[in-house]
């Protein structure tokens, strides 16, 4: 299985989830013993694809809007990428990085809404469902975004051709 995975999958995804699937069990939120190696690890990449994602459809269109981060010009990303071999890395880790923070900020969300809903009662299947849905939202949202990228590039290279 481990493998399969590329780098850029093990720094977006596995590492950043195992961080914050270890950090909520420390922080009291009912999350499966790391010791269960299968199910951690299965766990740990499913938190750190949602923390990818989210960072992509909130966090960095957030910086991005608030002038922390530059525009980007796609186009020119897309050209660049093309002829500087260098682009690919330097795209995984800035992903690594925006990964990182934005699972940092879904540590403390998921904290709070835990606590919250803790405190009036809400039962923790009741949360599961919720944070399911949830997930769902955010992955269905990334698909769409995905496909609109797919779709560009092909267009781009019809126009092209």
């Amino acid at each position: 299985m481990f493998e399969k995975l590329s780098s850029y999958n093990l720094v977006t995804n596995l590492v950043p989830g195992a961080v914050l699937a270890v950090g909520l069990r420390y922080a009291g939120l009912p999350v499966v013993d790391p010791e269960k190696v299968g199910t951690f690890v299965v766990l740990a990449y499913a938190l750190g694809a949602l923390s990818s994602r989210l960072g992509s459809l909130i966090l960095d269109p957030a910086l991005h809007r608030s002038g922390l981060l530059p525009a980007r010009d796609y186009k020119a990303f897309v050209e660049a990428s093309a002829t500087d071999p260098k682009m690919d890395v330097l795209v995984e880790t800035a992903n690594g990085y925006r990964t990182f923070t934005s699972a940092g900020v879904l540590f403390f969300v998921l904290i709070g809404a835990f606590k919250v809903a803790t405190g009036l009662g809400v039962a923790q299947s009741e949360m599961l469902v919720a944070a399911a849905a949830a997930t769902t939202v955010v992955f269905g949202l990334s698909y769409k975004k995905q496909d609109s990228y797919v779709s560009a590039r092909v267009a781009r290279y019809r126009s092209a051709a």
